[in-house]
């Protein structure tokens, strides 16, 4: 059982951490997305003020939707609701980064004098949430909500009816079978060792200068990760400070209390959650781990969530519905 609490106080911990500063996938609830009227109004409010027309950047419309993701992650804009696609497509790209690094280091270390065999099969692995269901749509949302009460617990078959619990699966990329390089280090007399050692990691050593030539490689920098290095500082000052998006986020506070909501952002909604099931599911010694009680209090909180989340969606507050407003707003903005 402590091990299960240690679990449970993990899994607490890194969802309340991510509530800081990103949030966790937004979702929502019912099967087919109805506007509200007042939602309704307030995206024809919204949509059709006029603005001032800028130079298109030409970078933003240019990224694929993996990409767009990525930026908008990177600036902070779009919180942590990346597609699995985007979750892929880093891990794959710093997958291959790894492998040319090797290459590298082997090239070196075979010119100090030493053996060294590229670990090309050394893997990354992708956390997948539940491929039932796809991050950011509202399938997901209607089961899992915003991801943060729905995860504390493991699906196991076993769990208490009403009781969502995590289904992550992972996905690999590579493998690492065997491990020559280690076996070689081993064969190695202590002096040998050291200077492998050296040679490996000292300053400016095989392993420093690769990644450094990696690094400057246009091969493993995207044009979305290439575009936030040069904006990100200043990226989401412009977007808060553009008064579309202002009217946008306005418009689903608005749409979130006439449905009884009280809502500013995913983040602090997630904070919010996740302190109180601390202070019931943890910090209160009346409340018997996995006891009814517990998961009552847990189920209650899962079905609150669930409705926030999908009624986000009824608000036009939804990840492809910002991610539309922010490219929207993005493609008039000039390079700076």
């Amino acid at each position: 059982m402590h091990s299960q609490l240690a679990a449970v106080v993990a899994a607490l911990g890194l969802l309340a951490g991510c509530a800081t500063d990103s949030a966790l996938p937004k979702q929502d609830r019912a099967a087919t997305t109805k506007a509200t009227p007042s939602a309704a109004a307030d995206q024809q409010s919204t949509e059709t003020q006029p603005t001032e027309p800028q130079s298109d950047n030409g970078v933003v419309s240019s990224l694929d939707d993996a990409q767009f993701d990525l930026l908008l992650s990177d600036a902070g804009l779009l919180e942590d609701w990346s597609s699995q696609d985007a979750l892929l497509k880093s891990a794959q790209l710093q997958q291959e980064a790894e492998w040319a690094a090797e290459e590298l280091i082997a090239s070196c270390m075979q010119a100090e004098g030493f053996e060294y065999t590229p670990e090309t099969g050394h893997r990354s692995v992708v956390a997948m949430i539940d491929p039932e269901f796809d991050i950011g749509t509202r399938q997901w949302a209607e089961h899992y909500g915003f991801g943060a009460s729905t995860m504390i617990v493991v699906d196991d078959g076993a769990l208490p009816e009403g009781i969502v619990g995590d289904r992550t699966t992972q996905i690999q990329v590579g493998d690492l079978d065997e491990q020559p390089n280690e076996q070689y280090r081993l064969s190695l007399s202590e002096a040998e060792e050291s200077a492998y050692q050296n040679a490996m990691n000292g300053h400016g050593g095989c392993a420093e200068s690769a990644w450094a030539a990696v690094d400057e490689d246009p091969r493993f920098k995207t044009e979305a990760l290439q575009f936030a290095l040069e904006e990100d500082e200043t990226l989401r000052q412009r977007v808060e400070s553009d008064q579309r998006w202002i009217d946008y986020e306005s418009a689903i506070q608005r749409c979130m209390a006439s449905e009884g909501i009280e809502y500013r952002t995913t983040d602090d909604y997630i904070e919010t959650v996740m302190t109180g099931l601390m202070a019931s599911l943890l910090n209160d010694p009346s409340v018997e781990y996995e006891s009814p009680e517990w998961f009552d209090i847990l189920g209650k909180a899962q079905q609150e969530e669930i409705e926030v989340a999908t009624t986000l969606y009824d608000c036009n507050g939804d990840p492809a519905s910002r991610a539309k407003r922010l490219k929207d707003i993005l493609s008039t903005y000039p390079l700076s």
